[in-house]
């Protein structure tokens, strides 16, 4: 590796006296030395300045930059981000926890690869970090056919689902921080979404090391910068109109604009259990929906069959979002369209691929067979068709209902079949 290589490392910190030495240890005994590490106190009244400014004494790459009067993480960061003299920067948080081999980790990833951003996953913890953090099978991994390397072009009317929120997985190159129109938003929270979905639209590379190297600490000190977002204003949609009104200002932005319009409709679920969803969901029906050009009857075709159902129910009062229905309906929709096309068969007769029997069976569609794994279902009738071992020498298309072993049936079928779809990723993918 190259050691004039210099990282840049960001942390905005209010009042963070209490867990201040725990996480500037992690930073200062990371494996990769060549560093340059800037704290920027917001409004700390605390003995944060003392704390930082005692490691700064003995430590020439530690900078202390002080902000008198509290102005933000948003602010805090564009601060960092405009004094930083690295090729690489990462922006981390002062309460959470780092492995120590997270930068020379991430680093020697994308330099390897040519890429100019590595990300990386994390997981939240109350007490204690967990060492050996399991990966969860993330979007990511559904969207992007050429995972952990994502070509930005290619990925183009994917890479808002691709791009994670947090700034803090992220290490990257300065040709893409150092760009005018990458920074964060002013906000009072969610100020970290434009930074994340702008820089990751401007990458041209994008490498995912499939590893935990953040340990988040899910609960924040009283005097966080993150302190009680969740009651005040979510300005979730004032962050996804900035980045709107990025799209509309650059050419050929068609496949840009599909990735906006289905990040809105993910972004319907994750925000259910949120306590201002209410609110959230009044402002994006009212206002949003119409100011995106979303309320275009043609936008449903440039969506994915679960996006399509999540826009139906946009259209419609304050709705329940059941997640669970929504996936059934979707894959009811997309095996219906297949079928007009095309003699399908199904693979799996689990719980899901019940439910699915039973739907189909109400709209009338033509399955050609329904086969299964399991030798003991052989020759049974389940929701009205019988289940059949894979024997055919030829079927136009097999839609697997169980992604979870999607793999294995796509190696027992080989090439005996036209097409073999992956349900659960299809209902996603557009």
């Amino acid at each position: 590796m190259d050691e004039q290589d210099l990282v840049t490392v960001v942390i905005p910190v209010h009042n963070g006296e209490s867990f201040l030495d725990e996480n500037v240890k992690c930073i200062l005994n990371q494996t990769y030395n060549n560093l340059e590490i800037i704290y920027v106190c917001d409004g700390c009244i605390d003995r944060t300045i003392e704390i930082l400014e005692k490691y700064a004494s003995f430590d020439f790459r530690i900078k202390v930059c002080i902000n008198i009067r509290k102005q933000g993480a948003a602010r805090s960061r564009n601060i960092g981000k405009e004094i930083a003299k690295g090729e690489w920067i990462i922006f981390l948080d002062s309460d959470d926890v780092f492995e120590l081999n997270m930068i020379e980790k991430m680093l020697t990833l994308a330099i390897s690869e040519n890429a100019d951003m590595c990300c990386c996953f994390w997981e939240e913890f109350v007490k204690k970090p967990v060492l050996g953090s399991y990966i969860p099978n993330t979007a990511l991994k559904r969207y992007c056919e050429t995972y952990p390397v994502i070509d930005v072009l290619k990925e183009k009317k994917y890479i808002l689902q691709l791009a994670l929120h947090a700034p803090w997985n992220k290490l990257i190159h300065k040709t893409v921080y150092q760009k005018e129109n990458v920074f964060f938003q002013d906000l009072p929270n969610c100020d970290d979404a434009y930074f994340s979905f702008i820089a990751s639209a401007e990458a041209i590379k994008i490498v995912y090391l499939d590893e935990v190297l953040v340990h988040y600490r899910s609960c924040k000190g009283r005097n966080s910068l993150s302190t009680e977002q969740k009651y005040k204003k979510n300005y979730v949609w004032e962050a996804y109109d900035k980045l709107y009104r990025y799209i509309m200002d650059k050419e050929d932005n068609k496949e840009l604009k599909q990735s906006f319009y289905n990040r809105v409709c993910d972004a319907i679920p994750n925000l259910i259990g949120n306590a201002l969803y209410v609110d959230l969901y009044y402002d994006l029906h009212s206002i949003y929906l119409e100011k995106w050009g979303m309320h275009n009857k043609d936008i449903p075709e440039e969506l994915s069959y679960f996006n399509r159902e999540v826009y139906l129910g946009l259209q419609t009062e304050i709705p329940f979002v059941d997640e669970n229905l929504l996936r059934i309906r979707a894959k009811e929709k997309f095996i219906c369209d297949m079928a007009k096309k095309r003699k399908c068969s199904i693979w799996g007769c689990g719980n899901l691929g019940c439910q699915i029997l039973n739907r189909l069976d109400f709209v009338n569609v033509d399955i050609q067979h329904i086969f299964d794994s399991d030798s003991r279902k052989w020759g049974l009738e389940i929701a009205g068709k019988f289940v059949e071992e894979f024997k055919e020498e030829w079927v136009d298309c097999i839609i697997v209902t169980s992604p979870q072993h999607y793999g294995e049936i796509k190696n027992i079928i080989g090439n005996r079949a036209g097409s073999v779809y992956d349900l659960e990723k299809e209902i996603f993918l557009y």
